[in-house]
C-alpha cells in the first residue's frame, strides 16, 4: 500500500443489505460472498445475492484495495458529514476501552493513544487503526535470540553432530550444529503478520521487519496458542515495557478478527497469498462497555458512589435452597449512606437500539424491575444512544395506584424506569435541564 496515495473507502451502515451493485469492484462482492462471515446474513432474491450486515461494525480490506468500512447506524443519512462524526466517536470508543479494562472477564479491545482518537480530521478507521500499530510500532525494535540449526558446511563451524555425521553419505561435508542470533521469535512473527494485514510492501522506515516471517497457517489456526508463548517471550526481554506489550496485545487484536470465519482461519484469496484485515466489531457488547465505563466515571466523581458491572447473582432458589434463577444486570451503582452501610441507588441496563416510550419492549421493562427488586435499588435505567443533544431522559411511571388514587412510593414495584439518552458524540448522558 503507498501511503502518500489517498485510501479508497467504501462506507456502509451496521444493517444496510449490501448487492453487487453497491460495489465498483463487481468481484469484491462475490469475494464477500465467498468468504461466508458470520457477521453476514447471505440471501438470493430476484435473481442476485444480497447481504445483511449484522449487528457489526468493522472493516474488511477488499481484494481490489478498497476498504469497506461499517459504520454505526446512528443515522439514516449517509452524507460526509455523518461519516465524519461516526469515525470520529467510533474511534474515541476504541480508544476509551482499550485504557479502561471495566471487567476481569471483558478483555480490552486494543491499547490506543487517545491523542489519535481525536483527530479532527476524522480519518478512516483502517487509516486510524494502522497509524495507533505504527505508532507503537516506532517504539519498538524486533529483539533476536540464539537459536541452534543443523547445517552440512565444508568445514567444521560450531560443534560437529557426531551420530548425524555417520549416518550421511560420504560428500566430504560436515554436518555441525550452530547459534546464530536470529529475530524470528513467535513475538516478532505475530506483530509482523499484523503488520501485513495493511501492507504487503513494507517501506524503508519498516526495513527491521523485512526478514521476519510471518505466522504460518498452523501457527494462524492455534493463534491463541502462539499468542501466549509471544507474551512469554515479551516477558523474558530486556526490552520489555508496556509498550511492548500494547503492541503485542494490538496484534492479536487485528488478528484475532480472522478468528470469524467459519473454518476458524484467516481468508486466503486468489489475489494475495497473505490474508486481509477483516475486523469486526460486536456494538452491542461495545455500547454495553463503553456507556457502562463512561456511566461508572460519571458517579464516581461524585464520590459516594461505587459501580459494580455485570454481578451474577442467585434470584431464585427451590424449596431446598438450590439456585434456580441467576440474574446478571449490566451495571449496579451502590451508595454510601451517612452509617457507612450501602444501598442500591440505580439498576442500569445498556441497549444499542433507539429505545422511546413508543416501542420500549415489554421484556426490557419487566426484566428491569425484576432486577430493582432483586437489588431494592431506587432507580431503574434502561440506556440507549442518540446523537442529538435535545433528547432528554423519558421518565416511565408504572400505572398500579393505592386506594387514594396517589402512586405508593414505598412499594418497589412504583419505583420509576428512566429512559436515559447516552450521547455517543460526547460520551456522556443527556441529563433533564
Amino acid at each position: 500500500m503507498n501511503n502518500n496515495l489517498p485510501l479508497r473507502v467504501m462506507s456502509v451502515l451496521e444493517h444496510q443489505e449490501l448487492t453487487q451493485r453497491d460495489f465498483a469492484i463487481k468481484s469484491d462482492f462475490d469475494w464477500l460472498i465467498g468468504c461466508d462471515f458470520d457477521v453476514f446474513t447471505t440471501r438470493y432474491q430476484r435473481g442476485q445475492w444480497r447481504l445483511k450486515i449484522g449487528h457489526y461494525i468493522g472493516v474488511v480490506l477488499l481484494p481490489s484495495g478498497i476498504s469497506l468500512e461499517i459504520l454505526p447506524k446512528t443515522t439514516q443519512k449517509l452524507d460526509l458529514a455523518n461519516i465524519n462524526e461516526s469515525r470520529r466517536w467510533v474511534c474515541q470508543m476504541f480508544s476509551d476501552l482499550s485504557q479502561n479494562q471495566i471487567s476481569p472477564k471483558q478483555k480490552a479491545l486494543g491499547q490506543f493513544s487517545p491523542n489519535l482518537a481525536t483527530n479532527n480530521e476524522s480519518p478512516t478507521i483502517i487509516d486510524w487503526l494502522m497509524a495507533q500499530f505504527l505508532s507503537l510500532l516506532s517504539q519498538y525494535s524486533p529483539s533476536s535470540t540464539y537459536q541452534s540449526q543443523i547445517q552440512s558446511q565444508a568445514k567444521l563451524q560450531g560443534k560437529l553432530i557426531i551420530k548425524a555425521q555417520l549416518k550421511s553419505p560420504p560428500t566430504g561435508k560436515l554436518v555441525c550444529e550452530i547459534n546464530s542470533r536470529s529475530q524470528n521469535l513467535v513475538s516478532n512473527r505475530l506483530i509482523k503478520s499484523a503488520l501485513l494485514l495493511f501492507t504487503n510492501q513494507l517501506s524503508s522506515t519498516l526495513q527491521a521487519w523485512q526478514s521476519i516471517s510471518p505466522l504460518s497457517q498452523s501457527e494462524r489456526q492455534q493463534l491463541t496458542a502462539s499468542y501466549q508463548q509471544a507474551r512469554v517471550e515479551i516477558k523474558a526481554q530486556a526490552q520489555s515495557s508496556q509498550n511492548a506489550s500494547q503492541l503485542l496485545d494490538f496484534a492479536y487484536w487485528l488478528l484475532s478478527g480472522q478468528a470469524n470465519l467459519p473454518s476458524g482461519v484467516a481468508v486466503l484469496t486468489p489475489w494475495q497469498s497473505l490474508p486481509k484485515l477483516c475486523l469486526f466489531i460486536n456494538m452491542n457488547q461495545a455500547f454495553e462497555r463503553w456507556a457502562g465505563l463512561c456511566i461508572a466515571q460519571e458517579f464516581s466523581q461524585q464520590g459516594c458512589h461505587s459501580p459494580v458491572f455485570q454481578p451474577r447473582d442467585v434470584w431464585l432458589r427451590d424449596s431446598k435452597g438450590i439456585p434456580y434463577l441467576n440474574i446478571q444486570p449490566d451495571l449496579l451503582i451502590y451508595e454510601t449512606l451517612e452509617n457507612q452501610s450501602t444501598s442500591c441507588s440505580h439498576v442500569i441496563d445498556m441497549k444499542w437500539k433507539a429505545s422511546t416510550a413508543a416501542n420500549l419492549r415489554a421484556h426490557d421493562a419487566y426484566q428491569l424491575t425484576s432486577y430493582a427488586q432483586a437489588y431494592q435499588a431506587k432507580n431503574i435505567w434502561l440506556v440507549f444512544p442518540v446523537t442529538d443533544h435535545k433528547i432528554k431522559p423519558i421518565r416511565l411511571q408504572p400505572h398500579s395506584q393505592t386506594h387514594d388514587n396517589r402512586f405508593d412510593t414505598t412499594n418497589l414495584s412504583q419505583v420509576p424506569l428512566w429512559l436515559m439518552p447516552f450521547n455517543v458524540t460526547t460520551a456522556k448522558l443527556n441529563r433533564a435541564e
